[in-house]
């Protein structure tokens, strides 16, 4: 299964929550999202944000980088998370392709499904919509939550944002204060 697989044509926006809602909400009541408590949300969003990223070069371009950098890991409770990859992607098929595209290869994807247990993502930039419903699927199909912590906005997400990508399929998105 490759990146295009799993985003397919579809397209996802999110839906903007607050830390109060994270926090004091269970949240396999109400909404039944499958995602764990607001404790352990909070600090998969800090771990995420804190994940490093590989230097991004910079270009002639108004001094924005051709690329995107990258850290997937394992989230660990109560330990350091386990990384996963670690990357800058600058290269790609094209302009109507994403990062992603380059980086998420059939067996990236083959390894964070094999794997048990929630994923963080720290990210240069947020994930365009179309690969918010990669993600998506991606979660679901390893019933797990995803987080991903970007640093600079795109595709109507501002910058600073963090995504919370739950196992039943709800994707909800926030600014980092």
């Amino acid at each position: 299964m490759n990146w295009d697989d799993l985003c397919g044509i579809n397209t996802e926006d999110g839906k903007a929550i607050d830390m109060n809602t994270i926090l004091h909400v269970d949240h396999n009541k109400r909404g039944k999202t499958g995602m764990p408590a607001g404790n352990v949300l909070v600090d998969m969003m800090n771990k995420a944000d804190n994940l490093d990223l590989e230097a991004t070069p910079k270009t002639t371009r108004y001094g924005l980088a051709d690329g995107i950098a990258f850290h997937i890991a394992q989230y660990v409770p109560d330990g350091k998370a386990l990384t996963i990859k670690s990357k800058f992607v600058g290269e790609k098929r094209g302009s109507a392709v994403c990062f992603e595209n380059a980086l998420y290869d059939d067996t990236l994807i083959a390894q964070i499904n094999g794997i048990q247990g929630n994923i963080i993502i720290h990210q240069g930039m947020a994930p365009c919509k179309r690969c918010r419903a990669g993600y998506k699927k991606l979660a679901q199909n390893g019933m797990r939550t995803i987080v991903i912590s970007s640093d600079t906005g795109y595709d109507n997400a501002p910058k600073d944002t963090v995504f919370l990508f739950s196992p039943t399929g709800l994707v909800f998105y926030r600014q980092k204060k």
